[in-house]
This record gives structure tokens, C-alpha cells and sequence, in this order.
């Protein structure tokens, strides 16, 4: 069960980042031809953001879950297989965090 709602977020994530980037790009072109504002562009990533945040929390939450459940000891987390691709992820969220984060940051400064 706790697969599923891993999986569940994860694919609800990637969607709506996929649909959030294709939106950007769409509002791009459309403000350099017909002129929109910045506003719709701000708009759409402003509600991917709750969706983002939202989904990876639960991704967080039952990614820990499913560790607990895999891997309970510093040794099988540094001598495995599966130890090696927790922490390749691990880092890879915190890479993605940073980015969220940065842009987050921009986007308020953007709009102040």
C-alpha cells in the first residue's frame, strides 16, 4: 500500500511539472508575440508550487517509511545496492530542493 501512495505522488509530481513547464513555454511564446503579462506565467507556477510542495512531502514522508522498512542499519545502507540508490536520491531531492527553493525565491522577488 505504501508503494502505491509513493508512486502515486511521484507520478502526480512529475506530471504537473511536465504540464507546468509546457504552460511556461506556451506563455513565453504567447507574451513575445501577442503581449499577455507576466502574470499568467507567475500564476501557473504559483499553483504547481502548492502541488509540488504538497507532493513532495508525501514522497518524503513514505520514502522515510519505506527506508525504515528496508533499511534499518548504517551497514546496509553503506553496503548495498539499494543503501547506494537511497543515498543517489537523497541527493538528488536535496539537489532539486535547492533549485525549488532558489526559484521560489526569485519568483517573490519578482513580484514584490
Amino acid at each position: 500500500m505504501l508503494d502505491s501512495v509513493h508512486l502515486l505522488f511521484a507520478l502526480l509530481w512529475c506530471g504537473s511539472l511536465i504540464g507546468a513547464a509546457l504552460s511556461a513555454v506556451a506563455l513565453t511564446r504567447l507574451r513575445s508575440s501577442s503581449g499577455p503579462g507576466r502574470g499568467e506565467l507567475i500564476g501557473v507556477l504559483r499553483l504547481f508550487a502548492g502541488l509540488a510542495v504538497t507532493s513532495v512531502l508525501a514522497l518524503v514522508l513514505t520514502g522515510i517509511l519505506l527506508a525504515g522498512q528496508s533499511g534499518r542499519t548504517v551497514d546496509s545502507l553503506l553496503l548495498s545496492t539499494f543503501g547506494h540508490i537511497l543515498l543517489v536520491k537523497t541527493g538528488l531531492a536535496l539537489l532539486g530542493g535547492l533549485i525549488g527553493w532558489s526559484s521560489h525565491r526569485r519568483l517573490r522577488r519578482s513580484v514584490a
